[in-house]
């Protein structure tokens, strides 16, 4: 885990086999400017991450968002939706937060690959 402050690249990463071992998440831990940790992890096979924003929200509320991504061969997110089947809140802050945080995210290139699905998951703490 790395604590990533905003535009920070190539932060470590702490790796999670699945129960059918074929794909991993990786996960970090970000400490925005109010104190709060929001934990951030990502499903995307083959690539690392190069940049992750630094979650910094004024919402009310607290939960987990999941937003599916889909990837350009550069690595630049080019269409993010929230998923409301794993997310745990419908809280409409959180999720324009999440959406806007995982549009901004880059990921290594991968040559050959035009486009790639995946997700970032948000874990907002709320108020602490």
């Amino acid at each position: 885990e790395a604590n990533i402050s905003s535009g920070k690249k190539n932060p470590e990463e702490k790796e999670q086999t699945f129960s059918n071992g074929s794909e991993r998440e990786k996960t970090v831990s970000v400490t925005n400017s109010a104190k709060r940790n929001t934990t951030v992890s990502y499903r995307l096979v083959n690539r690392s991450v190069l940049e992750l924003p630094n979650p910094v929200y004024t919402c009310d509320g607290y939960g987990k968002v999941v937003i599916n991504i889909e990837v350009k061969e550069t690595g630049k997110v080019f269409k993010a939706n929230y998923n409301s089947v794993y997310s745990t809140t419908s809280n409409g802050c959180l999720i324009d937060k999440a959406i806007d945080y995982a549009k901004r995210a880059r990921f290594t290139t991968l040559p050959n690959k035009p486009k790639q699905l995946g997700t970032i998951t948000y874990n907002f703490p709320g108020q602490q």
